[in-house]
């Protein structure tokens, strides 16, 4: 009995707590007229207080006009029904009305009764507005009944009125009958700025004492002043209902009615007004109805206008068309979409052999084009002129075969061009020449060309043709012979371009007055650089090329090269000049030692150096070497003879038939000091080298490595023996320092010394292994030259310096920055844990927004650098949310603006956290930037498109993809789909397109999943 009791008091608890709770209104109202128990949401509704409903009777507080009904539903409940339903309103504290849909029950033990209600008061006043809504359409339809009716009319009898008159008088006859109008007319303004009257309306004018005549007149000649001025001038629809009191009224003619209103419409088309509808005397004036319908009325005018010239146009430029088809020279055959032919012009019927109108309706493949050249049949599958039917674009062919009514063929040039309506391809319109005559002409020309080309491929000489600027157009294959170049680098340059600079002007003025006269020439000699930049001869000639009047084209001629006999010819003019033109002295003695010939050089040197006899200039062994020459031994000798502090090479050479030796002389001095000087300087260097503590060395090699040469050490200074513990003549013996190499570094090695082109440094780091087995670190340069005496003897300098220390201390930094780094990853962790702790719904959520965001950035090639940025930014981006309330964070319902605007803050409360972190990455600025939206609506600071960083603008996308895909307090989880669909509505409007497009592509196609 005692548990019994405890359920039964904790079942009454129950009742209490969900009567307190529910969100529907629930009573308990007594038969004395009083409510008993009412819970919040009536009180939250109607703003009385509990004390309030409970202290007076319940049907106070109902409206005066339901309150009949109200007490007629609880005396059918005291009555014995079961059940009540009925709406009443109830009045509010503040005067406002509520409705209320009630469900009452009985409860007879206790002489009470139960009720449940919801209100329904904005379903009340949508019920109400939708009533009121549709009695004001239904006006609205019917007033505009008559309106669109005499449009339609207008839009109908355009298809059949002839004249525009006839059309313009049908227009005036609908305004009259919708407006209640006498008079009316309809006009546009000519270029004189008169009104070109369309139509006047017969029932108006036929009431006139003026004839229809005398009104055009007047009607053209209205000052400008008048209302007609004032319509066009505005642009707008006008109403004068006392015309006769406006200040530009102008008294119509003798004759003519009184005009007591007037309604005036302008005409528009493109924006511009270009005529106007004028109507008068509606019986009691005009009103704002008339005004709209006229506007509404005016835009069918212009539009049957419209249509009315174009017909008109569209069967001029027809029937020109046809003139220009039946004319053409061209043939031209139209096809529809089976590809039978429509339309054939007589060009066409002519070439093809058959009367136009026996190709109408035929297939034309089967008809013109069933086989090939070669008399093989054609499959319609393959044909190229219905393909045109298929893709819709237009398709040239340069050769094709087509067959006449006789079974002759020919060939043709042609092309087709689909004919779109719609969209669609309707059909294509065929166009073809007959090209005959112009392949028989090709053929022709090509066995002339073959000739021409045969004869200058086979030439000596170089044959050419330039234009009247002297621009190459032709070049033989010999100009490669000649200057190096093929023709087509040739082609396009000017003839001259070739000549050497420093003649090209005058020579270019010599060729160009030649060109002048149109005159043939022969033997024009010029100079001209080779494209190895050699002097090249050449001796050249050419006759003009002239139109029918006489015109010069350019000229066409033929170079041979003379280099050879100009290198003769100056060879034997230097040999005559030789010796008195020698800047050196030169002597020639007998076989006796008497001198018989001396230069100018001579004497001069010989004054300049005080000497009194010039033989002071034979050496001191003359004689003997004389006996020498005479004796047969040695016809040619080497000394060197010292003169004033001068030191002079002596050349000695004997020339036999004439019984003579002649002395060359060079002064010396210059090139011994410099000998001292190299000397010293070499010294200088072995003393230097030794000191040093790199390695500096020179290589040798014979030919291209791998296979031709093998690489040797010339000479090597330096620390060589301290950085790999090998002398220099131990790495000697081994031909270079490649054995000391590491295994895995012999690829740079061979790349960076083996393998270096001439010219090309090259620059590595590697390892060597020491002699005593520990690996030392190097930076070696290195360079290879060519040795001009012989260039298959290539010479390599190179340097190594033992980076042995840095590496280890680039390492160390290494190994500190990588603590660092995971000292930062663990923060960054802690971080987001704080976070998740504060706001557990969304626990997981930065990890999954993470994930997300660095899969986007992979796929947009993003470097290391930004993916780190949003590793860490995407980890923490709703650290500002520790400034959030956690009751606001965890609230199921939907947030009041005040606590929105908390939660708006954390991007920037999250910024200042972060902003004194001096983070390698703006990670800062991505957290305060996430939620900026493409367009300015988002926060904290409105930024549009690229002033939201990219990396912002990835973490925005899967901030909101997470969000929809997962569950929120306020709602369940609405899954990819949903997420994916909304940042693609929102793509370029709210999103970064390549992200959003990104973002799809990794979850569509590369299967990516939280």
């Amino acid at each position: 009995m005692a548990r019994e009791g405890r359920l039964n008091n904790g079942g009454k608890d129950l009742c209490e707590l969900f009567f307190d709770l529910s969100m529907d209104i629930l009573v308990v109202a007594g038969l004395d007229g009083f409510f008993k128990k009412v819970n919040p949401a009536l009180v939250n509704t109607l703003d009385w207080t509990a004390e309030e409903l409970l202290s007076r009777p319940w049907i106070e507080f109902v409206h005066p006009l339901d309150r009949q009904a109200t007490e007629a539903a609880r005396d059918a409940l005291v009555a014995g029904e079961k059940v009540a339903r009925f709406e009443n309103r109830y009045q509010g504290k503040d005067g406002s009305i509520h409705w209320l849909s009630w469900t009452s029950m009985p409860m007879p033990e206790q002489g009470l009764i139960f009720a449940v209600a919801r209100e329904t008061t904005g379903q009340k006043q949508a019920e109400e507005e939708l009533q009121r809504y549709r009695a004001d359409l239904e006006k609205q339809v019917r007033e505009r009944t008559a309106l669109l009716t005499g449009i339609n009319l207008i839009f109908r009898e355009a298809l059949f009125c002839e004249t525009e008159e006839q059309l313009g008088q049908f227009c005036l006859t609908v305004a009259e009958k919708l407006t209640g109008s006498k008079f009316s007319y309809l006009a546009e303004v000519d270029q004189a700025g008169n009104l070109e009257i369309i139509a006047i309306s017969n029932p108006g004018w036929s009431a006139c004492e003026m004839p229809v005549s005398e009104a055009l007149r007047f009607l053209k000649h209205i000052d400008l002043r008048g209302l007609r001025s004032r319509v066009m001038m505005s642009a707008e629809t006008l109403i004068f209902n006392d015309s006769a009191s406006h200040p530009d009224w102008i008294d119509p003619p003798k004759g003519h009615p009184a005009i007591n209103s007037f309604l005036g419409t302008p005409l528009k088309s493109a924006g511009q007004v270009f005529g106007m509808i004028g109507l008068a005397n509606r019986e009691g004036g005009y009103h704002k109805g008339n005004q709209k319908d006229m506007e509404a009325l005016a835009v069918a005018v212009v539009e049957a206008l419209t249509r009315k010239r174009a017909e008109r146009k569209l069967a001029q430029l027809r029937g020109h068309h046809e003139l220009i088809l039946s004319s053409a020279s061209e043939g031209i055959i139209g096809l529809d979409l089976q590809g039978n032919m429509s339309f054939v012009n007589p060009a066409a019927a002519q070439m093809l052999g058959y009367e136009a109108a026996e190709l109408i309706s035929r297939n034309a493949h089967a008809v013109i084009h069933h086989s090939k050249s070669d008399g093989s049949p054609f499959p319609e599958e393959e044909c190229r002129i219905l393909e045109t039917l298929q893709s819709g674009s237009r398709i040239p062919f340069e050769d094709d075969w087509f067959w006449r009514k006789d079974g002759a063929g020919f060939p043709v040039r042609c092309s087709t061009n689909p004919l779109i309506h719609n969209g669609w391809v309707s059909g294509t319109v065929l166009t073809f020449r007959d090209i005959t005559a112009w392949k028989e002409a090709e053929s022709a020309l090509r066995e002339s060309e073959q000739r021409f080309r045969d004869i200058t491929e086979h030439a000596v000489e170089w044959i050419w043709e330039v234009d009247s600027e002297g621009r190459f157009t032709y070049s033989s294959p010999v100009v490669e012979k000649l200057l190096g170049y093929t023709p087509e680098e040739v082609l396009g340059k000017y003839f001259y371009d070739f000549f050497l600079p420093e003649e090209r002007e005058e020579m270019k003025d010599a060729a160009f007055a030649v060109f002048a006269a149109k005159r043939p020439f022969r033997d024009f000699l010029n100079r001209n650089l080779h494209k190895n930049g050699k002097t090249v001869w050449l001796s050249t000639s050419g006759v003009p090329m002239l139109d029918a009047s006489g015109n010069l084209l350019g000229y066409r001629g033929a170079d041979h090269d003379i280099t050879t006999r100009k290198l003769a010819e100056a060879e034997i003019a230097r040999l005559a000049s030789f010796p008195q033109l020698n800047p050196n002295p030169v002597l020639e003695v007998d076989f006796q030692g008497d001198i018989t010939y001396a230069n100018s050089a001579a004497h001069e040197v010989a004054e300049k150096l005080g000497l009194q006899n010039l033989r002071y200039f034979l050496p001191a062994d003359l004689e003997e070497i004389l006996g020498s020459i005479r004796e047969g031994k040695e016809d040619q000798f080497w000394r060197e003879n010292r003169l004033r502090e001068r030191i002079i090479s002596v050349y000695i050479y004997a020339v036999p038939q004439f019984r003579v030796a002649r002395l060359f002389f060079v002064d010396i001095t210059g090139q011994k000091q410099v000998e001292e000087e190299l000397r010293l300087s070499e010294e200088r260097f072995r003393h230097i080298s030794s000191t040093i503590s790199d390695i500096s060395y020179s290589c040798s090699r014979t030919g291209i490595p791998p296979e031709d040469g093998v690489l040797a050490i010339d000479w090597m200074v330096g620390a060589a023996e301290r950085i790999t513990g090998y002398s220099v003549e131990e790495i000697k013996d081994r031909g270079c320092w490649g054995f000391l190499v590491v295994e895995e570094d012999l690829p740079l090695y061979e790349k960076n010394v083996l393998g270096l082109p001439v010219g090309l440094p090259g620059r590595c780091e590697l390892r060597f292994r020491h002699k005593n087995g520990e690996i030392v670190w190097v930076e070696s340069f290195a360079e290879v030259i060519e040795k001009q005496e012989d260039s298959q003897r290539l010479r390599l300098y190179g340097g190594l310096v033992d980076i042995t220390a840095r590496k280890e201390a680039e390492a160390a930094i290494k190994e500190s920055l990588e603590k660092l780094h995971q000292t930062l990853q663990k923060t960054v962790k802690a971080l987001s844990s704080t976070i998740e702790i504060r706001d557990p719904y969304t626990a997981g959520h930065q990890r999954r927004v993470t994930q997300l965001a660095q899969a986007i950035a992979r796929e947009l090639g993003l470097s290391k650098d930004q993916k780190d940025a949003l590793c860490i930014a995407g980890t923490i981006h709703d650290l500002g949310k520790i400034c959030v309330p956690a009751e606001i964070l965890s609230r199921p319902g939907r947030l009041s603006d005040s606590e929105f605007s908390l939660v708006k803050d954390h991007p920037l409360k999250g910024y200042e956290i972060l902003e004194p972190i001096q983070f390698p990455w703006p990670v800062a600025q991505i957290v305060r930037q996430h939620h900026e939206r493409l367009n300015g609506s988002g926060y904290p600071d409105g930024l549009h498109n690229e002033e939201i960083l990219l990396e912002a603008r990835i973490l925005a996308v899967a901030d909101v993809v997470e969000a929809i895909a997962s569950h929120r307090p306020y709602r369940p989880a609405l899954g990819i789909d949903a997420a994916l669909e909304e940042i693609s509505r929102n793509r370029d409007i709210l999103f970064d397109r390549e992200v959003v497009d990104a973002c799809i592509k990794v979850f569509k196609e590369k299967a990516f999943t939280f």
